[in-house]
Formats: C-alpha cells, sequence, structure tokens
C-alpha cells in the first residue's frame, strides 16, 4: 500500500513537470514586450502652425488722368511773371578823413613819361582812364578804359619797412618778383641792410624784364664795387662810361638779360639796357637816376598794377584793370590809400557787390576786403582812405606774393 501510495505521488508529479515545461517552452518562443521609453528619450516633434490665410486680392488701380503737357514759356516771359526778390543792398562804410600825408594827383613818383603808362599816377604822366566809346563791357555806348600794358612796380622806404617791424614780409615779397633773386646774386647788396629806397619794376612776368633801382647808404663806392664783384664771377673787368658823379657800365648778373647800370652817387638803376633810355630819358641825368626810386615824404610804400588781371587773377571776374595802393607814415599810425580803376563806370559801381561775393574762398581776403569798400569816384575809378595796422599791410604783402608766384605758374 505504501509503495502505491509513492507510485501515485511520482505519476501526478511527473504529470505536473510535464505539463509545467510545456508551458515553460510556449513561452520561450514569444517575444517580450518593450518597455514604453521615457518622455525625456521622445523626439520632440514641433508642432508645425496652420498655414495663414491668403491675403485679399488688390483692387485695380484707378485710372489715372492723363492732362496735356503744358507749352514751352519762353525765359524772357518767365523771367516777367517771376520778379526776382530785391536784394538789400549792403550799407559801405566811408572813408575816414585823412590825417597823414597820402599819395594822390597826376604822379606819386618823379620818373619820366612812359615808365608804367596808365598805372594810375605811377608815372610822370596821366593815366587814360577815359577810355573809347564801346558797347562791350558795359551799358550801350559807354567810354571803355584803355588798359595799358602789364606792369608791377613796388616803392619802398626800407628804413619805414624796419620801423614798422615788417621786413620779414618785405623780403617775401620781392622774393616773390620774378628775377629777383637773380639780379642781385653775388653782388653783395643786402636791400634791408644796405638801402634807403628800393623800386622793383616787372613788365608782364618775365625776369629778364626786370628793373631795380635804389639808394646805398655808403653811397657810389659800394655800388660800384658790386658791380666789380658780379662781374668778376664771370672773369670780366666792368668797362666804365661817364664820369664820377654820373656814369654806366653793364651789370653782369649771370642771367640771359642784357642789363645796365646807371649811377649817381648812392643812387642807381639796373634795368635792361633798352629799356635804360625809357627810365632815364633820351639822354639820362642825374636827377633821373635819383627819381626812379624816390618817393613822396611821409609815404613808406607804393604798389602800382596796370593790367590787373596778369598779376591779381583772383579778381578778374569784377573787370578790375589798375590798382595803386600807398601807405603813409603819420604821427598816429599808418594809413592807407587806394584808388581802383575799372573797365567802365557801370562795371566799377558793381564792383562792390562783386567784390563781396569772392571774400568767403578768397586768398587774398585783405585785399579783396579793401576794394569792396572803396567808394565809386568818377568815370571808372573808386577810392579808400583808411587807418591801418602793421598786420594789415603784413598780410597784404602775403597776399600779393602768393598772387605773384601763382601768376608764374600759370
Amino acid at each position: 500500500m505504501w509503495l502505491g501510495r509513492v507510485a501515485l505521488w511520482v505519476s501526478a508529479s511527473l504529470v505536473l513537470h510535464a505539463a509545467l515545461l510545456v508551458m515553460l517552452g510556449s513561452r520561450a518562443y514569444q517575444p517580450p514586450e518593450a518597455p514604453a521609453p521615457d518622455l525625456w528619450m521622445e523626439a520632440a516633434t514641433p508642432e508645425v502652425p496652420p498655414p495663414p490665410d491668403p491675403p485679399p486680392p488688390e483692387p485695380p488701380p484707378a485710372p489715372r488722368e492723363v492732362r496735356p503737357a503744358p507749352a514751352p514759356v519762353r525765359k524772357a516771359a518767365r523771367e516777367r511773371s517771376s520778379p526776382k526778390p530785391e536784394q538789400p543792398t549792403p550799407e559801405v562804410p566811408s572813408a575816414p578823413e585823412v590825417t597823414a600825408p597820402v599819395v594822390e594827383g597826376e604822379s606819386s613818383v618823379a620818373v619820366k613819361e612812359g615808365d608804367g603808362a596808365g598805372a594810375i599816377g605811377s608815372t610822370g604822366g596821366k593815366g587814360d582812364g577815359r577810355g573809347t566809346a564801346s558797347a562791350g563791357g558795359g551799358a550801350a555806348g559807354e567810354g571803355e578804359r584803355k588798359v595799358g600794358p602789364a606792369q608791377l612796380s613796388l616803392w619802398l622806404d626800407m628804413q619805414g619797412m624796419e620801423r614798422l617791424a615788417l621786413s620779414r614780409p618785405t623780403i617775401a615779397l620781392l622774393m616773390a618778383v620774378p628775377g629777383y633773386a637773380e639780379i642781385l646774386r653775388g653782388s653783395g647788396i643786402r636791400p634791408l641792410v644796405d638801402l634807403q629806397r628800393v623800386r622793383v619794376r616787372i613788365s608782364g612776368l618775365s625776369p629778364e624784364r626786370l628793373l631795380f633801382a635804389g639808394v646805398h647808404t655808403d653811397g657810389a663806392a659800394a655800388v660800384t664795387g658790386a658791380a666789380e664783384r658780379i662781374a668778376a664771377m664771370r672773369d670780366q673787368l666792368p668797362e666804365w662810361r661817364g664820369d664820377d658823379d654820373f656814369k654806366a657800365t653793364a651789370w653782369v648778373d649771370g642771367s640771359d638779360a642784357d642789363r645796365g647800370l646807371a649811377l649817381h652817387g648812392g643812387a642807381f638803376v639796373i634795368a635792361p639796357r633798352k629799356a635804360l633810355p625809357e627810365v632815364l630819358g633820351a639822354k639820362g641825368t642825374q636827377e633821373s637816376v635819383q627819381a626812379a626810386s624816390r618817393l613822396r615824404e611821409r609815404v613808406t610804400a607804393l604798389i602800382t598794377i596796370e593790367d590787373a588781371a596778369r598779376y591779381l587773377p583772383e579778381v578778374e571776374a569784377c573787370a578790375l584793370q589798375a590798382l595803386r595802393i600807398s601807405f603813409s607814415d603819420g604821427g598816429d599810425g599808418p594809413r592807407m590809400t587806394l584808388a581802383a580803376h575799372y573797365k567802365t563806370a557801370s562795371l566799377a559801381a558793381e564792383a562792390g557787390g562783386c567784390l563781396r561775393g569772392l571774400e568767403a574762398g578768397a586768398q587774398m581776403p585783405t585785399l579783396i576786403s579793401w576794394l569792396s569798400r572803396a567808394q565809386t569816384s568818377s568815370g571808372s575809378g573808386a577810392q579808400l582812405t583808411l587807418a591801418v595796422s602793421s598786420n594789415d599791410i603784413e598780410k597784404l604783402f602775403g597776399e600779393l606774393a602768393w598772387a605773384l608766384r601763382s601768376a608764374r605758374r600759370a
């Protein structure tokens, strides 16, 4: 009986194990379920917004009204229909009363006829300010001033320049004159130290046509020695003509110009040989040598220009033809007198406005300011007299030096 129970238990156990093995075998062939991934590992799929609504269709443009083109208007009719606004006339200050001697009259220096003819009082003769009948450059039938040969002259009292502390501006102005640096080279003459008076004249802009005159403080012997020195530099010996009071020789400065020297005492003139008869007269005299550089009493400087457009191109647009500026040394300071001549009387009357339009961007503001303030006188002229300072004269000298250098390059 006991064996029967054991056999029954073993049989039941085998049956149960067999069923368990069958169950396990069937589960081994089923794929395991993948666990759901965590949320931070999921791919973020952006939410696509819905497409925007299409824009409403634009209404068709309204038809434009086509107007006929206006008929062309002639320039004259347009100017009549549109009057120009009146421009206020700037007030021109009146010239102050003259309290010191000024350079005025037919001649400011006693030189012979023909030396700078027409340069507004720079010669012994009258300048041609009347002109001839001409319709060009002014009102119909208006007289037109005849412009003279291009010429610039400087008369300088060297002691006066030093007294006004203008030594350096004076030398700078002289150095700007074509040919000045060459004419004295090797002579030993120092204008500010050795000379009492200096006159420089340039015809056109050719160095060969330069004239230099002056008075040496050490007399004729110093000028004679200067002529011998420059000749010796070229292995030459000067040949003198005349006597001890009035004599002449060649001035051999090494340039291509054929220059001569006329000498009386300490006064001398160096000029192209063919120009000496014009300067000194047909025969030449002691007085004419003295007069070539002479200034009126108390006048320290005189500047004359004929054919101003040649030397002062900045004012060419305003029809300035000739200019004279003098500086006199009064007890209360220097005084300037300016005289200007224009092509016609009508252009002289309009010059003030024309010149004021040039002042803003001009390279010569001092000169242009003085010209614009000058009051119209008789005919085609304008005049101005006023008190100035050494600084004003220095500015003018600097502007003239700039103009001369610019004219040489043009």
